[in-house]
């Protein structure tokens, strides 16, 4: 059983997430955020625009979670988002105005909840086992925190270094 402070370490990872994707992509060009320095590799645009798609739905599903029974949740194909238009544009201000918003929200409702809400649980709609709440935040709070390590990554294969996240 995760404990409450392994659970607040992990919001605390969580709230400071945009404070520390918003350090790794500071001062990047459009061209630096759009050149696919790794092939099949997401460019620096594509993994900041993925994680406010992917942490949004994260959030929705987390409420779907504390409000229903065992709801259904749905996958979704990053890969094919991460294609769209609005995905692979230079402009990443919007996501990162979004993410640091979501994760403001975020933190206060993961703030909010007690240790039997923390065990409900949703259905990956494929799945072989439910999702908790506790297993969901175990996920998103090292998925922006990879992701910032992926653009670290993508960005030295271009020869522009950026201090570690």
């Amino acid at each position: 059983m995760t404990t409450q402070a392994e659970r607040q370490r992990r919001i605390e990872r969580l709230a400071n997430l945009p404070e520390l994707l918003e350090r790794v992509v500071a001062g990047l060009t459009p061209e630096q955020l759009t050149t696919r320095y790794i092939e099949n590799e997401w460019t620096s645009a594509q993994n900041v625009h993925h994680v406010f798609d992917s942490h949004a739905r994260g959030y929705v599903n987390g409420k779907l979670i504390l409000s229903d029974e065992s709801p259904p949740l749905k996958r979704y194909n990053q890969d094919a988002w991460a294609l769209m238009a609005d995905a692979g544009i230079a402009d990443i201000g919007a996501s990162l105005t979004l993410i640091r918003a979501l994760h403001a929200r975020w933190a206060v409702w993961w703030r909010s909840l007690s240790d039997t809400d923390f065990a409900r649980t949703g259905q990956v709609i494929g799945a072989p086992a439910p999702v908790t709440l506790d297993g969901l935040l175990d996920v998103y709070s090292g998925h922006g925190e990879d992701h910032c390590q992926q653009i670290i990554k993508t960005l030295a294969a271009g020869g522009i270094e950026r201090a570690s996240a």
